[in-house]
């Protein structure tokens, strides 16, 4: 596949990734479309695609399911652009993923989506410059940071690629009110991998952190509950007391190829009291982190590489209030592959109750760092067995070959799912 001619590209101002257009286009560099339906290698998406082309690669990734479906999220897979042909995007080779436990035909249920992956020679992001992504939230944004650099990607002291806090909603904090409580002073669990919750409580809501409940004290008000902290790879903590939230389960283990964003935190309840109009809503949940996928050759870090979820806040000492506080988000995915001399600090941090003296909401999980071609071996490729990594993975791309120390051009083997080497063809790498 010949990618279109990439160039030198420098980031001076802080910007979403599909907000930035590099000189020459007409769209922004990262465009992402909801998709309808895949059939083989069709892809019918929600709407009419600009800003994407043929030889463009993309990714295609399930974000968020619902409760009876949500087995196939983090599901994805990169491919290359054939043609267009008002909303079906062909593919050069066929989907092989499974989107929804039906099948491909209807993806009306789960939010799967199609992002253009931009490549670029070089890719400079300046000094306290910040390159993100758009929040995903419960479904609006993307909450997805994709690129690939045929170089060096190089950013400065200070600046960040992050989707930081752009990953699943927290949940709403409670309402303020009169005691005893009602139910409209609890608080919304955070979003998880099948979506937001519309009913208050403490349950936790598949990876995302329980509401805090109010609950009675001896002087005729309430006090409310903490919201809990998101899950990822492992539980988010409880809430403050036995009303709190319940933090969110894992949904993902350290091995796990699927690629999630991380869950919100719960919402702190309201402190209803008997004379409602002392009562202080709940704190807000915190978002969970989002998705961060870098490909480049060279990674000149003097910043920060972020998919880390967001602090938690709550009462500090000397207020009067005695609401709950939110949850805290939990840490999104970092994907790097590359990075021949190493990447410098990057973060996958779940988010950590930063100020709060009472009724707290819980911290959350830490997400997940996932470099699946980090050279182990010279060259990263297993003697006498061209195309198979030292780990006993496929690449799914010739770049991946190409962007590796003693790889040059030559015929490999290539497999878009990046699976079993009995799947994977022989392919020319130029």
């Amino acid at each position: 596949v010949d990618f279109p001619a990439a160039q030198d590209v420098t980031v001076s101002a802080s910007v979403a990734l599909s907000a930035f257009t590099s000189p020459g286009r007409t769209a922004p560099d990262q465009v992402y479309y909801g998709v309808q339906s895949i059939a083989a290698a069709d892809v019918t998406l929600t709407a009419t695609p600009t800003g994407l082309a043929a030889d463009d690669e993309v990714l295609i990734i399930n974000l968020m399911g619902t409760p009876t479906d949500y087995a196939q999220v983090g599901v994805r897979e990169l491919g290359v652009v054939e043609a267009i042909n008002g909303t079906v995007v062909t593919l050069v080779r066929p989907v092989t993923g499974l989107y929804a436990a039906g099948g491909n035909a209807d993806l009306s249920t789960q939010v799967v989506r199609l992002v253009r992956v931009p490549h670029y020679n070089s890719l400079t992001v300046n000094a306290s410059v910040v390159l993100s992504a758009t929040a995903f939230g419960n479904g609006g944004g993307s909450g997805v940071l994709a690129l690939s650099v045929d170089d060096t990607l190089t950013i400065g002291a200070g600046g960040q690629l992050s989707v930081g806090n752009a990953g699943y909603a927290g949940g709403g904090g409670g309402a303020s009110g009169s005691y005893p409580t009602t139910v409209a002073t609890w608080g919304y669990a955070g979003t998880g991998v099948a979506g937001p919750v519309s009913v208050r409580g403490t349950a936790q809501n598949y990876g995302g952190g329980g509401g805090g409940k109010g609950y009675g004290t001896s002087s005729g008000g309430d006090v409310g509950g903490g919201g809990a902290g998101g899950g990822h790879v492992n539980n988010g903590n409880n809430g403050y007391t036995a009303y709190g939230g319940l933090g969110g389960v894992a949904y993902a283990s350290a091995g796990d190829e699927r690629w999630f964003l991380g869950a919100g935190g719960g919402g702190g309840a309201s402190d209803a009291t008997a004379w409602g109009s002392d009562s202080h809503v709940g704190y807000a949940g915190q978002p969970g982190g989002g998705i961060l996928f870098i490909r480049a050759r060279v990674i000149d870090n003097s910043g920060t590489l972020r998919a880390s979820g967001h602090n938690t806040y709550g009462p500090n000492t000397g207020d009067i209030a005695e609401e709950g506080g939110g949850g805290a988000g939990a840490g999104g995915t970092l994907v790097i592959i590359g990075g021949e001399t190493g990447y410098g600090v990057a973060t996958v941090a779940g988010g950590v109750v930063a100020s709060c003296a009472s009724y707290c909401g819980g911290a959350a999980s830490v997400g997940r760092l996932l470099e699946p071609s980090r050279v182990v071996v010279e060259g990263g490729l297993v003697t006498g067995d061209p195309g198979v990594w030292s780990d006993g993975s496929i690449p799914q791309l010739c770049a991946e070959y190409l962007l590796c120390g003693t790889a040059g051009p030559g015929v490999y083997l290539v497999d878009a799912t990046g699976g079993d080497p009995a799947d994977a063809a022989e392919t020319t790498c130029e």
